[in-house]
Parts: structure tokens; sequence; C-alpha cells
């Protein structure tokens, strides 16, 4: 009996023994804006998104210069995210850190500089590329294909994109968060149009036919400005797969 024992024990060790990215679930599309590092102003709003629905019940904590802050929170749907508004409930200046769930021992998701009187911009200067990855689970396929719109060093926490093929076209209108202190954004600041690894919200084709293209983003203090960009986009061809 005690041997049965031992090999269930071996065996159930052994099926946990999974690789990183041997996930039955795509987990790609997630983040925090804005981009870690950011000077922003007192009562700063965040956004923190998902498009797992059940990840938009996690709590988030917050510290002022090493003291808990609170963080007033709105919850709301822009298809196919689940976003979560992070308003930090404090006029003092200071070090801002936010962490996923309530050990601020943890490492924390970002860390901000509150300033009052912080200067935010009142155009922003994008630049465009295309993003591509291949993340691949046990079960599933997560594949990114799309217009990246760089947003620079803005704190920008949302962005407004319209889209048509022509000017005789209809606009495409998509809300969008921004990808910010993840994998896939790293110290940027980056807006995803087009495949978006189990999920699309603009077909790649279409980018690379070309289309009219305007953006305006959110700021951190509840702002909207516009995102300086090329009127007509092209998306490059993409690099043959090996």
């Amino acid at each position: 009996m005690k041997a049965l024992l031992l090999l269930i024990a071996l065996v159930v060790a052994l099926t946990d023994a999974r690789p990183a990215h041997a996930f039955t679930a795509c987990n790609s599309n997630f983040g925090l804006a804005p981009r870690t590092g950011a000077t922003l102003p007192p009562k700063a709003k965040l956004v923190a998104f998902t498009d797992i629905e059940r990840w938009q019940a996690n709590p988030y904590t917050a510290t002022l210069d090493g003291k808990p802050v609170n963080l007033k929170v709105t919850k709301t749907k822009f298809t196919p995210y689940y976003l979560t508004e992070l308003v930090v409930d404090s006029d003092k200046p200071g070090t801002l850190k936010i962490f996923a769930g309530t050990d601020t021992k943890d490492k924390p998701m970002a860390t901000y500089t509150v300033k009052a009187g912080a200067v935010l911009p009142k155009q922003i200067a994008g630049t465009t590329s295309r993003y591509t990855e291949n993340i691949r689970h046990s079960t599933v396929q997560e594949l990114f294909d799309a217009l990246a719109i760089d947003l620079g060093d803005a704190p920008a926490i949302l962005a407004h994109v319209k889209l048509r093929r022509d000017d005789q076209g209809p606009w495409k209108q998509l809300d969008l968060p921004v990808h910010a202190n993840t994998r896939i954004a790293s110290g940027k600041s980056v807006v995803l149009v087009g495949a978006l690894g189990c999920t699309s919200n603009y077909s790649a084709n279409l980018l690379e036919s070309g289309v009219d293209l305007e953006v305006t983003a959110t700021l951190t203090d509840g702002s909207t400005v516009p995102v300086k960009l090329p009127k007509r986009y092209v998306m490059p061809k993409a690099a043959p797969q090996p």
C-alpha cells in the first residue's frame, strides 16, 4: 500500500512539472497602464485590463511612500477586454507602487512618481510597427499579428482608434487598453489592433491593404489628447516564417 501511494505521488508531481507556456488557455492579454516609471499627478487614474473575465475579480493594492493608500475601483468592459479603473485616493506626492493582490511585500506591478503640477502632453507623437508573435501552449495557440501604435513616454491609460478602408467607407471605432508593464510592451505604452492572441479586433489583411487612421489617447488625469500619426497607414508585409 505504501508503495502504491508513493507511485501516485510521483505521477502527480510529474503531471504538474509543466513548462512555463504549457497552459491550456490564452493568457497574454493583460496589463496595467500607464507604464512604470511615469510621473503622475495626484489622484491619478490607472487602468488594469485582461481578456479573461474571472481575472477581473483580482484585487489591487497601493502604497504611497510605503504607506497604504486607498484605490477607488470601477470595473467596465470594452469587448474583448475587462477593465479595472484604479483612482488613487490621495492629494499627496510621493512614490506610488501598485501591487497585484493584497501583499505589499511582493514585487509591485509598477512604480510611479506622483508630483503636484506634473506636466502632461497636449499631443502624442505616435509611431507604428507590425507586432507578430506566435505563442504555443499545450492545447491552444496564441497568434499576435497586429498594428502596434507606440505612444512613447506619454502616461496613457486608454486609446480610441478609428479605421476605414478609404474615404468612401464607414469608420470602425475601437476603445482599447494600453499595453504596458507586460512582456508584450515592457517599458513601452503600446496599443494593438489586429489579431490579439486568441481574439481579434481587426483584419491583418485589411491593414496590409491600407486604412485611414485616427487615434486619441486618454491620459492619467482623464484628459484626451490626439495622437499624431500619418493619415494613411499600410502595414508592412509579415516576414516569412521559418
